[in-house]
């Protein structure tokens, strides 16, 4: 039974999360809340950029600027998050399945998804 709770230890979302992203585990949870993990990681760059724009019209340029980068990036790791989970419920569903329930399994069907 130990066994069974070593695996739902490591079935986190950080956990997965970090393998998915750099095939390693990591044992640095960070259980703070999101908007906290959001803001506490935003701050350092905005202090920065107030720091190097003084100019206030050149700040909200700068700060435009990285806005439109950051939602791109975010915008691209969404999708790749979603296709990863939904690959993840199709493996769970599907595969592995005798071939009376899912016809498909045993020809790799799914395998593009």
């Amino acid at each position: 039974m130990r066994d069974f709770y070593e695996i739902l230890d490591r079935a986190h979302l950080q956990k997965i999360r970090a393998f998915l992203d750099c095939g390693c585990d990591t044992d640095n949870l960070d259980l703070r809340p999101y908007e906290q993990r959001r803001q506490e990681g935003e701050r350092p760059i905005y202090e920065f950029l107030e720091k190097q724009f003084p100019d206030e019209q050149e700040l909200d340029l700068a700060v435009e600027k990285l806005s439109c980068a950051l939602i791109a990036t975010r915008d691209i790791y969404m999708e790749i998050g979603m296709k990863a989970g939904a690959r993840l419920v199709y493996q769970l569903l599907w595969e592995n399945q005798p071939e009376d329930i899912c016809p498909t399994a045993k020809q790799g069907g799914g395998k593009n998804v």
